[in-house]
């Protein structure tokens, strides 16, 4: 008796087990898939800019001859490519954490009324990408953002505006080569 109990629990375990698969699991789509931040291939970006609320601090840069950036704000020089390249493949590339809203009715909240970081990327055919950046998140592992004025609520990684708020704090020149120091002959 007790042989022919245990095969029929163990019958409905499996019989349960496989509903479960195939209905709720396998029958589960995959949510769409959220696009980057701004989507554009790194050499067609003509010009970079990342300012602060109100233009307090602002860094902004154009592509030159070639491939190589030059700064215009807050002052003219060379710039850093490598770190300019970085923040664009890194804005291009990844992807929201997650979506707190499709469509927020105030942006009050977030910090995205006014928001105290604005990122605009303007390609060579003349379309701009722009992403504003709000409040820190309660747990200060991401910020809330929205992209070109979209209505939807986005959570952006701590570490890309921490990239982004470098490029403001050191402004992206290009390093000045140090010679690297020669033993002098006896």
């Amino acid at each position: 008796m007790r042989l022919r109990n245990t095969l029929i629990l163990l019958t409905a375990l499996v019989l349960l087990g496989a509903f479960v698969y195939f209905v709720e699991i396998r029958g589960q789509k995959a949510p769409p898939e959220e696009p980057p931040f701004m989507e554009f291939a790194i050499p067609d970006a003509a010009r970079f800019r990342v300012e602060t609320r109100e233009g307090l601090r602002m860094v902004s840069t154009r592509r030159g001859k070639g491939s190589e950036w030059e700064m215009e704000e807050p002052y003219q020089a060379e710039g850093d490519s490598a770190r300019l390249e970085g923040a664009l493949v890194r804005l291009s590339t990844v992807k929201p954490g997650r979506v707190l809203t499709e469509t927020a009715v105030s942006f009050a909240p977030f910090g995205l009324d006014d928001p105290w970081l604005t990122v605009e990327v303007k390609l060579q055919d003349g379309s701009v990408h722009s992403l504003e950046v709000g409040d820190q998140t309660p747990d200060q592992a991401s910020y809330y953002a929205r992209r070109d004025g979209e209505r939807a609520v986005l959570l952006m990684e701590s570490a890309t505006v921490a990239q982004l708020k470098g490029l403001i704090s050191a402004p992206p020149e290009k390093p000045t080569p140090v010679p690297t120091p020669v033993p002098a002959e006896k």
